[in-house]
């Protein structure tokens, strides 16, 4: 550095644990400068700034805290919880909001590591033990909240991890899963499995393992999740393998007893993927020809657009279909 002694150095970064030695520090949000000052003068004067760093920080100790592998469940602190909330949780103040937005990738992606190693433990403890269940049950609204508020930014930063959740995502959603007893909380965990269901995964084991855990907590959500859960489905009915489509039968079952307005769409669906008792993966073909018989012009008049959507998707499916007679009676549609 110190060719660079005598030079004005510019430099643009995420990175706040190297602004405290830099001379002036411009914080920028949405293309606009919001603050200006040195590092001190940013602490000291209770911005986002401020709680920006603090975020960073408690990651660190976050990510510091999970690697230790000699700690025991029992010398879990709660503040420990707590400092991951003040990275994945939205703060009001009169200055602000420190929020997802503002966290970095990073800073991220160390605190969800930490949130899945806790559910991790949890689950590998005895029910008796409620050593962990004391840290998550008083923070389970907060970290559901915190969650939706990250997987429905449009912050572009943080596009790559909305548009394809990974693992560790996936992992956090189907251990907290047990814990939502809430309706609110339900819908807000469902749009959160939502972006697991998109085109890039539609082969996927995480597309998978996300519809069956929406499946599980559809009874808790009630009815209002219906239209969102039926438009993100119809999609993969038009490429899905046997194995998705069956989980997706399952799926639209048990919407239907919470909402009985699918019901005929959903059992209509169950006869064009039912399977042959007498061949092991087989197909009845006699019980999809006759489900394609109930299929008119009439039978969409009375139906919303999203579950008529679910019946074609599955009809465009069979149109590439090696059997002759299901590509006829798709095609006839």
């Amino acid at each position: 550095m110190a060719a660079l002694a005598h030079k004005t150095v510019i430099l643009v970064t995420h990175q706040v644990e190297f602004l405290s030695e830099v001379d002036k520090i411009l914080v920028m949000e949405a293309g606009q400068i919001t603050q200006s000052g040195s590092y001190e003068e940013l602490l000291t004067f209770g911005t986002v700034f401020e709680q920006l760093v603090n975020a960073h920080k408690n990651a660190v100790t976050i990510l510091e805290f999970s690697n230790d592998e000699q700690v025991e469940p029992q010398k879990l602190d709660q503040n420990l919880l707590e400092k991951s909330h003040g990275s994945l949780s939205t703060k009001e103040n009169s200055e602000g909001e420190i929020s997802m937005m503002l966290a970095s990738e990073a800073i991220i992606s160390c605190v969800l590591k930490f949130i899945k190693n806790l559910l991790n433990l949890d689950s590998e403890l005895d029910d008796e033990d409620i050593t962990i269940k004391n840290v998550l049950l008083p923070n389970i609204e907060t970290l559901i909240r915190s969650l939706h508020c990250l997987f429905q930014s449009c912050n572009a930063t943080k596009s790559i991890l909305v548009k394809y959740p990974g693992e560790t995502e996936l992992r956090i959603f189907k251990l907290l899963s047990k814990y939502i007893k809430d309706p609110l909380q339900a819908r807000k965990f469902i749009d959160n499995l939502l972006p697991f269901l998109g085109k890039k995964a539609q082969n996927s084991d995480a597309c998978l393992e996300a519809l069956q855990v929406i499946r599980d907590i559809i009874p808790v959500s009630r009815s209002e999740t219906s239209p969102k859960i039926l438009n993100v489905v119809s999609p993969l009915l038009i490429s899905a393998g046997l194995d998705m489509r069956l989980t997706i039968c399952d799926l639209l079952g048990v919407l239907a007893e919470t909402n009985p307005s699918v019901l005929s769409v959903t059992n209509l669906i169950s006869e064009l993927n039912m399977t042959s008792v007498m061949e092991t993966g087989g197909l009845d073909y006699d019980t999809k020809v006759h489900a394609y018989e109930k299929i008119s012009m009439e039978f969409f008049y009375p139906i919303p657009e999203n579950q008529a959507l679910v019946i074609l998707s599955r009809c465009i499916y069979d149109m590439s279909s090696n059997e002759l007679i299901l590509r006829h009676n798709a095609y006839r549609l």
